[in-house]
Order: C-alpha cells, then structure tokens, then sequence
C-alpha cells in the first residue's frame, strides 16, 4: 500500500535475501540498491497497471472475528485467507453458502514461516460473486470426519451482491466500533490515483484486544473504470519506533503475507514505517490523514 516506490522499499527490505545480507553486514553498493530500487519499482508499477486494467473488484479477509458483512459486485472476487494447521487434520469447511450468488473455488494451503512439520499456516478460499441477492457464508474450522464434533472457531459472512450503482465499491463491515478513518492519496501507473482509506474498529471503548481493520485501495480513472482492492484484518497497538521509544504505532496484520504494516500515530496523521520501523521516505506524501 502507499505506491510503487514505498511498496518496493518494504518489499526489498523485508525479502529473505536482504536479511540475509544484513545479518552478514554486507553493504551493496549505492548504484546497486538503486538498481534494484528502480526494476522492482518498474515491476511494480507493471503490477499496479495489470490490476487496473482487469476491471475487477478483490476483497480479501483475514483474521477479522466471528461474523462480517460484505458488499461484493457481480464479477467480484472474494479471497478468505485464516489461520490453519493441516498437519493436524483441520481445515476450513464450508458449511453454507449460495453457489448461484457467490461460486466457491479451490481451497488452497500457504506454508508458514518455516518449513518445519505441524508449522501453522493459513488456508486460502477465493469466491466469486456470481449474481445480485443475499447470501450467507459459513465457514468451519473443523476435520472434515468429525461430522459430530462443533468446530474449533467459526467465521460467518453476510455477503450481498448488489449493482455498482447501488454501492459504488466493495465494503467490509466488521463487528465493533469504529475508532477512526484515515485517508490518503498515491499516484498510480495507469489511472489517476489510488486512493486509500483504512478503517480502524475495536470491540469497545479504550478495549483493543480483537481490533480489526478495513483498508480499501480505489484506483480512479483505470482502463475499465474505478476498480477497488480491499483488504481486512487484525490490527494491535505496540509502543517504540526507530527514533522514538515512546512512539505509538499502529501496526495491521496482513494474512496473504505473514507480515505487518506498520503506522507511527503523531496527532491525526498515520506516518507509514518500514521493517525496522523507522519512516519511510517515499517522493510523495504517503501520510494517512484522519477523516470527519
């Protein structure tokens, strides 16, 4: 999120390779680190037009509660991506679901962060939404021969299909309160501009154990129209960043990479952080702004 310059920066400096490098106190050469700035930027710059260019609508659901409401579009994709051990014999079942509103597809494993045996990893269910109406998604942690046993956790998803002229873009409805809207705006290789939004929910006032987030990426002007990318997910206070031990950052679990993005909180403003949590300098503004 943010653009292709400070997606690349996270990118490079969260790649297996650069760690490796740093461990080592191997220092690249300036030209070199620009080089490689510069490809992976072209690279992502090609990525960001592709996704213009399709016209399509994904919305992609990590950790986010028991139950959730979400706005789709005809033609829109659906990504469920949770936490899961198939070494143990679960997985995520599902238990109800519409198949001619949202068309279920293969279910798919992601490894861990090693590749140690009994490892946790997360499952990954894409769903299509395939006509306007209301549907209901249950999903079950569960081993599929234990037709007996309840699941080990639940998630449950009011899905509705409906025309863009009803709801511009796709949402994400979770439950709890909303603490905050921030807004920005990056520039994008074949539109006019991405805009982001990030939504910010807790279970209650002052209460941020199982907060979850919402984040949506417009990208305006594309070849076939305004298309957006949502993503959501848990997100949890941590205190100290780079240059500033008492800094209150804000930092949002990203499921698909086993990863988190980072956001030092000054005032209204969220100032997005690198890997090693200092600020990252991008050529553009890529604050978050808080919104009324």
């Amino acid at each position: 999120m943010g653009g292709p310059r400070v997606n690349c920066v996270r990118f490079l400096t969260n790649s297996r390779v650069w760690r490796c490098l740093m461990r080592r106190n191997i220092q690249l050469p300036p030209s070199t680190v620009r080089a490689l700035l510069a490809g992976c930027t072209f690279l992502w710059a090609c990525l960001i037009q592709a996704h213009a260019a399709t016209g399509r609508n994904y919305v992609e659901i990590g950790e986010i509660g028991s139950a959730a409401r979400v706005v789709l579009h005809p033609g829109d994709v659906l990504r469920v991506v949770l936490k899961s051990n198939v070494s143990t014999g679960y997985g995520w079942q599902v238990m109800a679901n519409n198949e001619g509103i949202l068309k279920p597809g293969p279910a798919t494993n992601l490894p861990g962060e090693t590749q140690k045996v009994g490892t946790e990893g997360r499952q990954q269910r894409e769903f299509t939404a395939k006509a306007p109406g209301e549907d209901r998604l249950v999903l079950a942690y569960a081993r599929p021969w234990e037709k007996n046993s309840a699941p080990v956790r639940k998630l449950t998803l009011d899905i509705a299909v409906t025309s863009q002229a009803a709801d511009p873009a796709p949402a994400v409805k979770p439950a709890g309160v909303l603490l905050g809207k921030f807004t920005g705006k990056s520039p994008c290789a074949d539109c006019s501009g991405i805009n982001q939004t990030l939504l910010l929910y807790t279970p209650g006032p002052n209460n941020f154990v199982d907060a979850y987030y919402v984040q949506s990426m417009t990208y305006l002007g594309a070849r076939n129209g305004d298309t957006s990318n949502v993503s959501a997910g848990k997100w949890f206070v941590e205190k100290g960043t780079a240059t500033d031990p008492n800094g209150t950052v804000y930092a949002l679990s990203l499921e698909s990479s086993n990863r988190t993005q980072n956001y030092q909180v000054k005032g209204n403003t969220l100032i997005p952080l690198g890997p090693d949590l200092s600020e990252i300098q991008p050529p553009f503004d890529a604050r978050l702004h808080r919104a009324p």
